[in-house]
């Protein structure tokens, strides 16, 4: 096996798995056989894994079952099939948010880092990697370094992910610890709050995929009324979150906000700012882009 390391990022969310160039839901289905249908099938030490397709229930630990090391080996495959490549050694890095970053990164480390020499199949190949090492980078933050210098001082970065809002308060370009929260924000509970509102008023329930779909201005098929009531309620929600950051000693009228995740481009679609004091930065993937930057400029 060829000795040249690769570095690769992977940005585990609740709602999705991020690599620098794919993005797959975060679900796994066990099989004790190999499905007919390989697409986005793993195959681990004689259990088949269909990953993707709807997600996972939110766990309390990432670390807690196989689910999220299958949805690893799914992306690394996935980034070397770009690459044309079945064998490969991994430099990786993950994230995790700055608030448990120092408590947790051991811990996802060494569930990442479980076997070193993994043999598995995806999509009916056979991958061989070698796993050199896992950095453990905080998302978020990781995700601003290449503005880093032209962000004000002192500056708010919002990351919007599917189940949480990372809250990182920064002066001088740093991060103070004390002043950073993980909270429970995430578009997750924006949609369940959705559907208490959609059984109260028209006694029906929404897809997640659907309301997804609107989130991101891509077309679907229901009616406009379902559709004007998740629009709403997108808007209602984003404007609770915001408001909620008063709570925790931030005024976004006071203070620049830099949003950035998957969730970004809602904001940027459905929220309420002052163009001014706001800077977006779309795109799912950017923290498994920077995690990935920051492996390179590690080899």
């Amino acid at each position: 096996m060829s000795k040249k390391i690769i570095g690769l990022g992977i940005d585990h969310g609740f709602g999705n798995i991020k690599t620098a160039h794919c993005i797959i839901k975060s679900g796994v289905r066990g099989f004790a056989t190999e499905p007919e249908l390989t697409n986005r099938v793993v195959g681990y030490q004689g259990t088949y894994y269909a990953v993707g397709g709807s997600r996972m229930q939110v766990k309390q630990s990432k670390t807690e079952d196989m689910d999220y090391y299958i949805l690893t080996l799914a992306g690394i495959a996935e980034e070397l099939k770009i690459r044309g490549k079945q064998q490969a050694n991994i430099l990786l890095g993950a994230g995790l948010p700055l608030t448990r970053v120092g408590a947790e990164k051991e811990a996802f480390r060494s569930y990442l880092m479980q076997e070193k020499e993994v043999n598995y199949n995806y999509e009916g190949l056979a991958y061989e990697i070698v796993m050199e090492g896992v950095e453990i980078y905080p998302q978020g933050y990781a995700a601003v370094l290449p503005w880093l210098s032209e962000l004000p001082s002192p500056c708010l970065i919002m990351e919007w992910g599917s189940w949480t809002v990372d809250v990182v308060y920064m002066e001088e370009r740093t991060p103070i610890l004390d002043r950073c929260h993980s909270l429970p924000y995430g578009f997750i509970r924006c949609q369940r709050e959705i559907n208490i509102e959609m059984m109260r008023r028209f006694n029906e329930q929404a897809e997640e995929k659907n309301m997804e779909a609107i989130m991101l201005a891509e077309e679907v098929m229901m009616p406009e009324k379902y559709q004007s009531l998740i629009k709403e309620q997108i808007c209602l929600y984003i404007k609770k979150v915001i408001g909620s950051m008063k709570e925790y000693g931030f005024s976004l009228e006071m203070i620049p906000v830099v949003h950035l995740g998957g969730g970004a481009s809602v904001v940027k679609r459905f929220g309420e700012y002052d163009p001014g004091m706001t800077r977006i930065i779309e795109g799912v993937a950017v923290n498994a882009t920077a995690f990935e930057q920051l492996v390179r400029k590690k080899l």
